[in-house]
């Protein structure tokens, strides 16, 4: 049987190539979602020959703008997310990103219960959501918890911050970062940002005494189901005592799973830069300890770029974790 990681890269694969699904277009020309618009003719076919009434998603033949012009996120929720990035003054700028996540619960997977006494000796912390494609076009918002330790010995202790540290910024407390702990469970760093007060200083800093690394970020774009990636610069420290100091992982760790490297965490370090913070995960080699994904629509992304993004994590079934694939729709020109 393949790993649940093996099959999660499978899926992302399978992503890029979705416009060669088989699809009944009886109806209309599917060709015709590429030049065809909604505007004025919401409930109705445009001129181009695509639609914009309530039966094209099962159809497959809706125009590529029908959320946008007709919908405005109308079957779902506006979530907004805020994050952190570095501004020209030394301090961040806090972005705000907003999702429309879809209330129709069958468009994502479905979360398998916890196993009996998960975390009986541990802290079960809630932690941010995460958020990945929905098989109808909007975004699924997944839960997060985390198996917390008691032992704070097993967790890097933390560097007090350097006298004067955010003088002539604000502080902003930012949601915590999880980290796995010496004992097998995991460890929660409080995250603090020092949020420049000068508008004009976001749009990216300097980095003496520091190395540069650059991540790329997903956002929504103006336009439902599409989505803009912008590189984002961290200023990661030259100075390791400025950051947390990890422990090793118990010997014995996930030792029937799979460990899988995830995308590094960028905290505050001491001396007012960041620290790169490793991440690595348990994931569970039982398929059924996690939820199954939903297939992309047939149409997914016929206008813009598949792209993939760091996958995430959430807890499986059997008290390990599940690898979720992120996949975005680009679109450049609607991003600018």
């Amino acid at each position: 049987m393949k790993s649940f990681r093996a099959l999660a890269i499978a899926w992302l694969c399978a992503a890029g190539s979705v416009a060669g699904c088989n699809v009944d277009t009886s109806r209309g020309s599917q060709d015709a979602t590429e030049a065809g618009s909604c505007a004025d003719v919401c409930g109705g076919q445009s001129e181009a020959g695509c639609w914009c009434d309530t039966e094209c998603e099962s159809w497959g033949d809706c125009c590529a703008d029908k959320a946008l012009v007709c919908d405005s996120c109308s079957d779902g929720d506006i979530v907004v997310t805020k994050g952190f990035e570095p501004s020209a003054d030394d301090k961040e700028c806090a972005v705000e990103t907003q999702h429309c996540v879809t209330n129709d619960h069958s468009s994502c997977p479905q979360l398998s219960p916890r196993p009996p006494g998960w975390c009986s000796d541990g802290e079960v912390v809630p932690g941010a959501p995460t958020f990945i494609t929905s098989s109808d076009g909007m975004e699924c918002q997944m839960p997060s918890s985390h198996c917390v330790t008691n032992d704070s010995s097993a967790c890097p202790q933390l560097s007090p911050r350097p006298p004067g540290w955010c003088s002539g910024g604000e502080v902003v407390k930012g949601d915590s970062h999880f980290i796995p702990s010496a004992d097998g469970k995991e460890c929660e760093l409080p995250q603090v940002h020092c949020v420049t007060t000068d508008a004009g200083s976001c749009s990216g800093g300097s980095c003496d005494a520091g190395q540069v690394r650059v991540e790329d970020v997903f956002t929504d774009a103006d336009e439902e189901g599409f989505s803009c990636v912008k590189e984002v610069s961290h200023c990661v420290t030259d100075d390791g005592s400025a950051c947390p100091q990890l422990s090793p992982l118990p010997p014995d760790y996930c030792a029937d799973g799979e460990i899988v490297k995830g995308a590094p965490k960028y905290i505050s370090s001491s001396d007012g830069k960041e620290c790169e913070m490793p991440s690595v995960h348990c994931v569970t080699k039982d398929l059924d300890a996690c939820p199954m994904w939903s297939p992309l629509p047939p149409d997914y992304c016929s206008e813009g770029e598949v792209r993939q993004g760091s996958p995430s994590f959430i807890p499986s079934a059997d008290g390990k974790e599940c690898l979720m694939p992120s996949v975005h729709c680009v679109n450049a020109s609607i991003c600018g």
